[in-house]
């Protein structure tokens, strides 16, 4: 009888562990749902107050409204029906998962919503890329999009920070700036074979990219002079014409190498520099021939 009762306490053992193995995944699944669950909430909240900023945020007192594009709420139906690539409500989330601040920020997601719309209907070729991920928030909306369009993406950080040898002048004071930066974070924020993530000191990484390379996007975030002018440098000649040069934190006035770097390298061309109402500042140059 003891026997008996053992033999079938052992068969019963990789029935138990499964049952912990189910209940491990679906409370990993639960949690997961949750983070998604507040990233909604944050970033679909209509109406923001002062005081709901984040507390270092030096804002006027009063409500703050940053209404949608009309064609992703009232005409979003017509939007799809016409061949509308993007999905603001489940693209917003990897926007703001990694840093919720984000959802204040909807002015940038919804500028590169539009952007891609524009890349969509005018069939534009070639990939896309970014310089400076981070947690790669902006990376995770140009991914889907990308995926949609059946482009690749190149995604170019240190994912350590700032570099020393980039940290030129004034711009010593942001030694040890985005030191938090998590290269597991933004692979986990960015899936898809079609991401190529490509780690460390630019422009030296671009070497990885293969020789033919053309792109219809490229998003700069990189803050520095040094870095700004290599990436100018290397992705102009690349951009397809018609393809938009988005760069971010021109108008901030926290990255002043960055304003400077883009003010020289435009002051020749007849393309010229746009300026987008978000946090940030934001300015964006669509490349003519």
């Amino acid at each position: 009888m003891l026997r008996h009762a053992v033999k079938q306490a052992a068969l019963m053992v990789p029935s138990v562990r499964r049952l912990f193995e189910q209940r491990d995944a679906a409370r990993s699944e639960l949690a997961d749902l949750k983070d998604k669950v507040e990233a909604w909430r944050v970033a679909l909240r209509p109406t923001l107050n002062a005081d709901d900023m984040m507390p270092d945020w030096f804002l006027p007192p009063g409500p703050y409204l940053a209404g949608a594009p009309q064609r992703y709420t009232d005409n979003y139906d017509t939007y799809i029906a016409r061949g509308g690539v993007m999905r603001p409500a489940e693209d917003v989330v990897g926007f703001v998962r990694r840093s919720p601040k984000y959802g204040y920020d909807r002015a940038r997601f919804y500028f590169l919503c539009l952007v891609i719309d524009f890349i969509s209907v005018s069939k534009l070729t070639g990939d896309m890329a970014e310089l400076g991920v981070d947690k790669a928030n902006s990376a995770s909306v140009l991914a889907r999009a990308a995926k949609r369009l059946d482009k690749q993406i190149y995604l170019f950080d240190t994912f350590e920070g700032f570099s020393e040898q980039d940290l030129v002048g004034d711009e010593v004071k942001h030694r040890g700036g985005y030191a938090d930066t998590s290269f597991d974070q933004a692979k986990e924020n960015v899936p898809g074979d079609h991401a190529h993530f490509i780690r460390g000191y630019f422009p030296e990484t671009a070497a990885q990219v293969p020789d033919d390379t053309q792109f219809c996007l490229v998003h700069l975030d990189c803050d520095l002079y040094k870095p700004f002018c290599a990436a100018l440098e290397f992705f102009w000649p690349r951009l397809v014409p018609g393809g938009f040069l988005i760069m971010h934190d021109y108008t901030s006035l926290y990255w002043e190498g960055v304003e400077k770097a883009v003010d020289e390298f435009f002051a020749n061309k007849d393309e010229l520099v746009i300026p987008i109402p978000d946090m940030s500042g934001t300015v964006v140059v669509r490349k003519m021939k």
